[in-house]
């Protein structure tokens, strides 16, 4: 049984025109809840879908006073939206290396450092 199936996590989708253009994972894993596999479709970036997405999900992990999100430290635009939206680093770093097979079918390996950011939110307040 998979995560969501489970309750222990929440798909998030941006659609437009009937095509799923964003996704989003919230992980209730997590002490706080997590954000996880932020992604806007290349050709749909810039047109608020990341924010939108964003905003869905914090409306979601009421009433949680905090929300953590790790961007990979080669993504400054994302790092930039989560900032713009009011998340702050911790200064904690994490390294994972995993699997993954990519477009063709060919099995590779990928390392990425994130760092994680957090948004703090007032007591009671409606996301």
């Amino acid at each position: 049984m998979g995560l969501q199936q489970r309750g222990a996590s929440v798909l998030v989708v941006a659609w437009s025109d009937g095509v799923p253009v964003g996704s989003a994972q919230l992980d209730l894993r997590t002490d706080p809840f997590e954000v996880k596999n932020l992604h806007v479709d290349e050709r749909a970036r810039g047109q608020g879908i990341g924010t939108a997405l964003m905003a869905e999900v914090e409306r979601l992990a009421a009433p949680a006073s905090r929300l953590a999100v790790g961007v990979g430290v080669d993504n400054p635009r994302a790092r930039a939206l989560y900032e713009r939206l009011g998340y702050r680093s911790t200064g904690q770093e994490s390294t994972t290396t995993y699997e993954y097979v990519d477009a063709h079918g060919v099995r590779r390996t990928a390392t990425e450092t994130d760092v994680l950011l957090m948004k703090d939110f007032p007591a009671g307040s409606p996301l």
